[in-house]
């Protein structure tokens, strides 16, 4: 099989100082240790946290969004839906059943990428 472009979008991920859910990470570390290019799509709650960075294999990007009250999950589902579609992604995968997923699932006619719903922890 082909190595497939894939891009996770999650609403928290910062696993590595204990907020978050690692099993995201290790997700995003299986599929790269079999050679798929992988990409967290998070948001940018805070000015302050960098806008890209990697983690192992991981490529992680921040998108904009704020921690400034009711508005920052609004300009985090309008910055997905128009980061999706530029990467030519073989698939997306949205971790949990919220607004990641409503916008993952409509962002595919799009991006032509299948969508698969992460529901659980494990």
């Amino acid at each position: 099989m082909a190595p497939l472009r894939l891009a996770l979008a999650t609403p928290r991920f910062w696993p590595l100082m204990g907020d978050g859910p690692d099993h995201l990470l290790a997700l995003a570390d299986s599929l790269a240790a079999a050679g798929h290019t992988v990409t967290v799509v998070t948001p940018q709650w805070k000015r302050t946290w960098p806008r890209q960075m990697t983690i192992g294999r991981i490529s992680l990007i921040r998108l904009r969004g704020s921690g400034r009250g009711g508005w920052s999950t609004l300009r985090w589902m309008y910055s997905l839906p128009s980061w999706l579609p530029d990467q030519q992604l073989d698939g997306i995968l949205a971790a949990g059943l919220r607004h990641e997923a409503y916008v993952a699932l409509g962002s595919s006619s799009k991006s032509h990428a299948p969508v698969v719903v992460l529901a659980g922890d494990h």
